[in-house]
């Protein structure tokens, strides 16, 4: 297939990666969870790798047609500037990159139709897009804000259900190269706004657990059991607590842990919480049948949950940091025995420059409601991966969703292989770590809660958040209990003023 369109500009660039990096990542969660980590030899092989089902499952999309002339039509794209430069690739930067922008041209060439971007400042996105589709101006054809700006969007009655027919001929959210968990996590009232081919990738954003192997080896834990437990289905946050305690070391024999000593583990405290949760089965929102949601911290698993992930935030094994970089760059310098990060930690250049060995995790399974362990592994992809909305109104909306959907195809078709070999695997130094490298995929997990965090007058969902349980995570034997009880009715308003004003007819 040729892939010479000359009026392909670097805007198609950045769409590639956008559904590249954006299904890819979601794609490949069909439910053959059982199947993931059933082996417990040293490497801990997947059943089945996402490559592996890639090849079984589709060799071509049987949504959509495989040609169709859009006339040189032009699909715009908006999204973040904060994210131009990673997902939007010069040719001839990487090869991973020149494969990306192959794919786009073919897809513009199969369909012929043109892709260009339109940049908005990502922190300003909200306050600078809403007023243009309040009134209902023409912003772009495919919004792509990350996924704590979506909420007011959706609340503003903003954005397309992606379950009527202009869409729905073409996309299927039920197919692996869309994020069922997103599917969930953005319906209102029985409509479904938001999804994630995840512009950022769900995987690269999902959070796991690297290990320290050099450190793991000296306090006489062997890297291959920890891999082992990770395979049977053993390795829990009580075993992760109790490595992480034996790593402590007070390096200036002053009889506290505190600067230039050794941690047990180092992360940065919201994002690791809501991971833990995520671990746990635990969500904060919960859709009833009627279609409302409820707050669901309330529960006696819920506060079981806080209180052990309490006793975990509020060790003197635990060091709270911030910046992707700047912890990589603490766990590169042999200062904590984990790091606790997102998938994308691994390509820093702290720890592609780290001298001891290092290997990756699953994040640890969490408790379940009857005080037993998870058996199944689950982690969140941050609340700053992109999600796409097609907003109102858009005359043209089918032929928008026919490019969107063949861009989400090809990226996990292809895409996935591709970034696997060219972007994870050449990061990783040990062989253990291909088991969490392949199931990443299958368990990227999006939660509800993370479409409202700037929803709510006055006080926001994340304000609430941290006046309530979050401000005393890590304060030790915090009253968790009452930390959510007391602030329930304030969460359980804006849950139903949110919903209130997006189903309003």
């Amino acid at each position: 297939m040729k892939k010479n369109l000359t009026s392909v500009s670097r805007a198609l660039l950045f769409v590639l990666s956008l559904v590249l990096v954006f299904t890819c990542f979601a794609g490949c969660r069909p439910d053959n969870k059982n199947d993931s980590s059933s082996k417990a030899d040293a490497t801990s092989d997947v059943s089945r790798t996402p490559v592996e089902e890639i090849e079984e499952l589709y060799p071509t999309d049987p949504n959509i047609p495989q040609t169709k002339d859009l006339g040189g039509k032009t699909i715009t794209f908006g999204m973040n500037t904060l994210y131009t430069s990673s997902v939007f690739p010069e040719e001839g930067e990487s090869e991973l990159g020149n494969r990306q922008i192959a794919r786009m041209r073919d897809v513009c060439q199969r369909y012929n139709c043109i892709i260009e971007k339109v940049d908005f400042t990502w922190n300003k996105m909200v306050s600078d897009v809403m007023p243009s589709l309040l009134v209902g101006d023409r912003v772009a054809d495919v919004m792509l804000p990350v996924i704590r700006q979506a909420g007011p969007f959706v609340e503003a009655r903003l954005c397309e259900n992606l379950l009527n027919n202009d869409i729905t001929q073409y996309v299927d959210l039920s197919m692996p190269w869309w994020n069922d968990t997103m599917t969930v996590a953005s319906g209102v009232g029985g409509a479904v706004y938001c999804a994630t081919p995840q512009f950022t990738s769900a995987a690269d954003t999902t959070w796991v657990c690297y290990f320290n192997r050099s450190m793991a080896t000296e306090l006489g834990i062997s890297p291959d059991s920890i891999y082992e437990m990770q395979a049977n289905k053993t390795w829990t946050w009580d075993v992760f607590a109790d490595y992480a305690q034996k790593a402590v070391l007070d390096r200036d024999n002053d009889g506290k842990i505190g600067e230039g000593d050794r941690y047990g583990y180092v992360t940065a405290p919201w994002h690791i919480m809501l991971a833990f949760l995520t671990g746990a089965d635990v969500r904060m929102v919960v859709q009833q049948q009627d279609g409302t949601l409820k707050f669901n911290l309330n529960t006696s698993h819920a506060i079981s949950a806080l209180t052990k992930i309490n006793e975990m935030m509020s060790a003197e094994y635990f060091l709270p940091a911030e910046g992707t970089e700047n912890i990589a760059s603490i766990f590169a310098n042999g200062d904590a025995l984990f790091l606790c990060s997102s998938v994308r930690a691994m390509r820093t250049k702290a720890m592609r420059n780290m001298e001891d060995s290092w290997g990756t995790l699953l994040l640890p399974l969490g408790i379940t409601a009857d005080g037993g362990w998870q058996t199944e592994y689950h982690s969140r992809a941050e609340q700053t991966t992109t999600c796409i909305f097609f907003p109102t109104g858009n005359e043209n909306l089918a032929d928008v969703a026919l490019v969107v959907e063949a861009l989400a195809f090809e990226s996990w078709k292809y895409g996935v292989t591709d970034i696997i070999e060219l972007s994870y695997l050449q990061y990783t130094k040990d062989e253990g770590s291909k088991y969490a490298i392949d199931e990443v995929f299958n368990i990227s997990t999006f939660e509800y809660d993370q479409l409202l965090f700037a929803i709510g007058g006055g006080e926001t969902w994340i304000d609430v958040c941290r006046k309530s349980f979050y401000g005393v995570i890590q304060q030790k034997g915090a009253d968790i209990s009452y930390s959510v009880s007391s602030y329930e009715a304030k969460f359980q308003n804006i849950l139903d003023e949110f919903y209130s004003q997006a189903t309003k007819s």
